[in-house]
């Protein structure tokens, strides 16, 4: 019985995984965009030694670690200058997948390798 139902619970767990990191994902950057508008001064994210993103060089209370590399227009960097009015697209790459995330329309998308 339990080798019938364990697949779909696994894949029920990664579901509610990939949907709590990209909350988090979301409500990150969402909270850059805020603090830049609200003092007039750029955030910069950039990764951390460890895999975990870090806003203005400190780690947020609840971070998601496992993070390969952030791209910004598909294009590779080492950290992103977000600014009041930002009109590009971020993308935050793990193992198996990425999220996407627009900073001008707030959308983020999910795509799997």
């Amino acid at each position: 019985m339990s080798a019938v139902v364990y697949p779909y619970f696994k894949k029920g767990m990664e579901s509610i995984k990939s949907q709590r990191e990209k909350a988090y994902l979301e409500l990150f950057f969402k909270r850059a965009l805020i603090l830049s508008r609200f003092d007039r001064r750029a955030k910069i994210v950039s990764l951390g030694n460890n895999g975990s993103l870090l806003l203005d060089g400190k780690k947020p209370k609840k971070s998601i670690d496992g993070v390969k590399e952030l791209k910004m227009n598909g294009k590779k960097v080492k950290s992103i200058a977000i600014l009041p009015a930002s009109f590009y697209t971020i993308t935050i790459v793990f193992d198996k997948y990425n999220y996407s995330f627009d900073l001008y329309t707030g959308e983020i998308e999910l795509k799997k390798d």
